[in-house]
């Protein structure tokens, strides 16, 4: 049986959306490492599951451009199946 890593399964997905000419490739922040995750965490006194930890490095959710990003506000992690960066889902939290 072959196994195939999440973070694997995340620059496959990455590379199928560019394939296919997805305008989601551009709206992408960059990943941010484990230590800036951990930064942002450890006041909180949280503990991401390694797969979101994971995500985060891969990805750091969408650009914002503007308030038309999130019509409906952001009450999460994926917003109507958006990703949001993980300093607005940590302020959501703290809210």
């Amino acid at each position: 049986m072959n196994h195939t890593s999440f973070s694997q399964l995340l620059h496959i997905l990455y590379r199928e959306l560019e394939k296919c000419g997805s305008p989601l490739v551009h709206n992408f922040n960059h990943g941010i490492d484990r230590s800036e995750i951990n930064k942002l965490l450890d006041p909180l006194n949280l503990k991401f599951p390694e797969s979101l930890v994971t995500y985060f490095e891969w990805k750091n959710g969408r650009i914002k451009k503007g308030r038309e990003d999130y019509p409906l506000g952001c009450f999460g992690l994926f917003t109507l199946a958006s990703p949001i960066p993980i300093q607005l889902s940590i302020d959501i939290y703290k809210y």
